[in-house]
C-alpha cells in the first residue's frame, strides 16, 4: 500500500505588531497630508475674503479707500471715511443737498425770465431761503436781486421773489419791492 502523504502547507508567519504598524504608516501619512491640504485651502480662502479692516462686507472701495458697500463715503472737510447718518460730514446748514441746488437753479432761471428782472437790469441774484415742502420736487424758494428804479430819488430796488416749485416746475410766485433811497 501506498503511503498517504499528507500535504503540508506552510502557514503564513504572523507579522509582528511592529511590522503591522510599519505597513499602516503610509496610510497615516496620507491622511495627515490630506488634512494639511484641506486646512491650507480653508485658511487661504478665509484670508482672501477678508479686507484689511477685518470687515467681511464687500470689497469695493473708492479712491480714498472708503468701503462703499458698508455705506462709507469720503468727507473732504474731515479728511476721513464716514457714514453720513452716523456722523455728518459738515454740520447742518453748511452744505446743500443736490435737490436743494437743483431747486435753487430752477427758481433762479424762473426769476431771470420775469419782466421785473429783465426790464430793470436785474443783477446780484441771491438765495435768501429754501424749504422742502415734502412732495417730490416741491420747494419754496426765496431769492432776491437788485433792479434799477425808475423813481426819482431811489437808487435801486431790492426785489424779493417767493417761488413755489411743484414737481420741479415754478407754479406761482410773488414779489416784494423795497426801494433803496439815495444817500444825501
Amino acid at each position: 500500500m501506498a503511503k498517504k502523504t499528507k500535504k503540508v502547507t506552510a502557514k503564513p508567519k504572523k507579522k509582528s505588531s511592529k511590522a503591522k504598524s510599519e505597513d499602516r504608516s503610509w496610510m497615516y501619512l496620507l491622511i495627515f497630508g490630506i488634512v494639511i491640504v484641506v486646512v491650507a485651502f480653508i485658511l487661504v480662502f478665509y484670508t482672501s475674503t477678508r479686507d484689511g479692516d477685518g470687515d467681511k462686507v464687500g470689497g469695493d472701495r473708492d479712491e480714498h479707500g472708503c468701503l462703499i458697500p458698508a455705506g462709507y463715503t469720503w468727507c473732504e472737510e474731515k479728511q476721513k471715511c464716514l457714514r453720513e447718518w452716523e456722523e455728518p460730514c459738515v454740520e447742518s446748514g453748511e452744505r446743500r443737498s443736490s435737490f436743494e441746488i437743483e431747486a435753487r437753479g430752477t427758481a433762479e432761471q424762473y426769476v431771470k425770465t420775469m419782466p421785473e428782472y429783465k426790464e430793470n437790469n436785474g443783477r446780484d441774484l441771491r438765495l435768501v431761503n429754501i424749504v422742502d415742502v415734502g412732495c417730490s420736487g416741491c420747494w419754496e424758494v426765496e431769492v432776491s436781486f437788485i433792479a434799477d428804479s425808475d423813481v426819482e430819488g431811489v437808487e435801486y430796488d431790492l426785489m424779493t421773489v417767493f417761488v413755489r416749485l411743484e414737481n420741479w416746475v415754478a407754479k406761482n410766485s410773488s414779489i416784494v419791492k423795497r426801494s433803496i433811497l439815495m444817500g444825501k
